[in-house]
């Protein structure tokens, strides 16, 4: 039987209410530290694909553009580390304008940003901001994750774990309680 004690359960509440989404709903992204994520975007007619190293604060990928007949083609590869922002000046005859990635502080957190600013010769133009996911803080010196210094004697993999058993049972309270987050007891700081 697993035990999920009240103060990890505030802190798994907190977790998870963090994550709400702006339009309701809840979207669960687990960040690995030091992980690589992918991600896709897509605005007819462009297409973005990429992959964020949460370690390197760095972005890599491919934008394509739909061209009719043959469908998406690369157009251009682009890289940079996100805390500098990574401008991307297109200047091709079917398209032109500037595609930008930023880190961006948005609704309390860091957001992954992706500004687009192009016009295309055959297509509308798009004008547009795009908050695509959270972003995982970059740990200051001497702290790690979730706060725990250097020095912890806790690996990061059996720090993931812990929270996803803790995220498990979460959930299941939750459903539980037809799908509404469980009221829980107050905990009281120790000292």
């Amino acid at each position: 039987m697993s035990v999920l004690s009240a103060e990890s359960a505030t802190d798994l509440q907190s977790y998870v209410e963090a994550r709400a989404l702006p339009e309701g709903g809840y979207l669960v992204l687990e960040q690995e530290i030091n992980a690589k994520i992918p991600f896709k975007f897509e605005l007819f007619p462009l297409l973005i694909e990429g992959v964020y190293d949460t370690g390197a604060d760095y972005l890599t990928g491919n934008v394509k553009l739909y061209i009719p007949l043959k469908g998406y083609v690369v157009i251009l590869h682009f890289s940079g580390n996100l805390k500098d922002g990574i401008v991307i000046p297109i200047n091709l005859p079917l398209i032109k304008g500037t595609l930008t990635f930023k880190s961006e502080l948005w609704q309390g957190a860091q957001w992954l940003t992706l500004i687009v600013d192009v016009k295309f010769s055959i297509f509308p133009p798009i004008n547009k901001t795009f908050h695509l996911f959270k972003l995982l803080p970059i740990p200051s010196a001497g702290v790690g994750a979730a706060g725990l210094t250097n020095g912890s004697t806790v690996s990061a993999a059996d720090l993931n774990t812990q929270w996803l058993e803790q995220l498990h049972l979460f959930s299941k309270l939750a459903l539980a309680n037809g799908g509404a987050l469980p009221t829980l007891p107050q905990v009281a700081a120790s000292a």
